[in-house]
C-alpha cells in the first residue's frame, strides 16, 4: 500500500547549486522536519539522500521498512508530493500482511511535522503501485507527536 501527501509551500532558494535539479528544491528541509518525529516514535532512521526526482529517507519499525520520497512536482505553484510506501522483502509480501498501523503512524507523523512547520492544506490519498492517487483519505490531522 502507498500513501501520497500533496501540499504547497514556497521557499526562497539561495543555494540552488546544491540541488541536482529543480524538483529537489526544499525537499531536504522536509526530510529534516520529518526525521526527528520518526526517531522519537521508535522508527530507526536509515539511508537518506538526493536523487534526480527529489529526496528520500528510509525508516524501519518492527521488521518493516518504509520509504518516504519527496519531490517538487510543480515549481511555479510550489506543489510538493510525498510518497510513503511500505517496502517489504518479496518473501514477506508472500507470507505476511502489511503492517498498516505502522504505515498510518508514518503518515500521521509526517502530517504533524508539516503542520508544525506551518503547512496547513495537506491532501492525503491512497495510491496505486504507480503512485496515482485513487482515494482521498483522512489523516489524523497531526494530533500525534
Amino acid at each position: 500500500m502507498q500513501y501520497v501527501a500533496i501540499f504547497h509551500h514556497e521557499f526562497k532558494i539561495t543555494n540552488a547549486e546544491q540541488y541536482i535539479n529543480r524538483c529537489c528544491y526544499g525537499c531536504d528541509i522536509f526530510i529534516s522536519l520529518i526525521e526527528p518525529h520518526l526517531s522519537e516514535n521508535d522508527f530507526k532512521i536509515g539511508k537518506s539522500g538526493q536523487e534526480d526526482w527529489g529526496w528520500f529517507i528510509w525508516c524501519d519499525k518492527k521488521k518493516y521498512r518504509y520509504s518516504i520520497d519527496i519531490g517538487l512536482e510543480d515549481e511555479e505553484l510550489w506543489k510538493y508530493k510525498i510518497f510513503i510506501t511500505e517496502k517489504s522483502l518479496f518473501w514477506k509480501r508472500l507470507f505476511s500482511k502489511s503492517n498498516e498501523s505502522n504505515l498510518d503512524e508514518v503518515c500521521n507523523l509526517i502530517d504533524y511535522a508539516l503542520k508544525s512547520y506551518g503547512i496547513k492544506n495537506i491532501s492525503w490519498f491512497k495510491a496505486d503501485e504507480q503512485g496515482t492517487e485513487v482515494e482521498e483519505v483522512a489523516i489524523n490531522n497531526g494530533e500525534n507527536t
